[in-house]
């Protein structure tokens, strides 16, 4: 009899522990599956993150190649069609009024020489402009030479040379008040470029441009 009963406690004991041993199996494989669950989000979540920052990168990369290459935001052809467009002074056949005398100095130009065996500059090639001057104030006035100051094509100082040409507008002496008078503006030539006439009183300051060419077409002073 008590061999029968320590039989079935044997095997009661035996059909426990093993009941005990297949549960904690069962747990840990639950553990297991769980972890797996757990690391599969944890890449997927990093698989995530992973394509935002590309994402992210791409779009800067994007901005970064759309703002690039022009820090002042134009466009190489903005930059070129700035200095293409700009027009030289050209102030030929246009009136322009200094010191109450109107002046129009014409785009007709002739040429001579000067011809004084005295002169420093005896033989040296001038240009004819025609010039037409008018008083413009209430009271006989004169063109004055000595108000301008003539650049060549190089920039340097050109002497006056009015004194050799009776027709020069700085020799043509007083005129009445609304009055016109014909001549030339007589200019040594040094050259094809553009020669500048700074007028200048002490109280106003101009500047003339009148491009010159050797070849330029010639013409005649207007007439009464």
């Amino acid at each position: 009899m008590k061999r029968m009963l320590l039989l079935l406690l044997s095997v009661s004991m035996t059909l426990v522990f093993s009941a005990c041993a297949s549960s904690g199996r069962s747990g840990q494989d639950q553990d297991l599956s769980d972890s797996d669950i757990s690391m599969s989000g944890d890449v997927s979540a990093s698989s995530g993150s992973s394509e935002a920052d590309e994402s992210i990168s791409g779009t800067q990369s994007a901005e970064s190649g759309s703002t690039g290459g022009t820090a002042s935001g134009k466009t190489p052809s903005d930059n070129s069609a700035g200095t293409a467009s700009e027009k030289k002074q050209n102030d030929f056949d246009k009136t322009f009024t200094f010191d109450n005398i109107e002046i129009t100095l014409s785009s007709a130009l002739q040429w001579s020489k000067i011809d004084n065996k005295f002169a420093e500059e005896n033989g040296a090639e001038v240009v004819k402009i025609p010039a037409t001057i008018r008083n413009k104030s209430d009271k006989p006035h004169s063109f004055n030479m000595f108000n301008y100051t003539a650049y060549g094509s190089k920039g340097t100082i050109l002497n006056i040379i009015s004194g050799y040409f009776d027709d020069d507008i700085g020799e043509l002496g007083e005129m009445a008040a609304d009055a016109e008078q014909h001549g030339y503006l007589y200019l040594l030539y040094d050259g094809d470029g553009d020669y500048t006439l700074v007028f200048d009183d002490q109280k106003n300051r101009m500047e003339i441009v009148l491009p010159i060419k050797r070849d330029q077409k010639t013409g005649s002073v207007p007439t009464d």
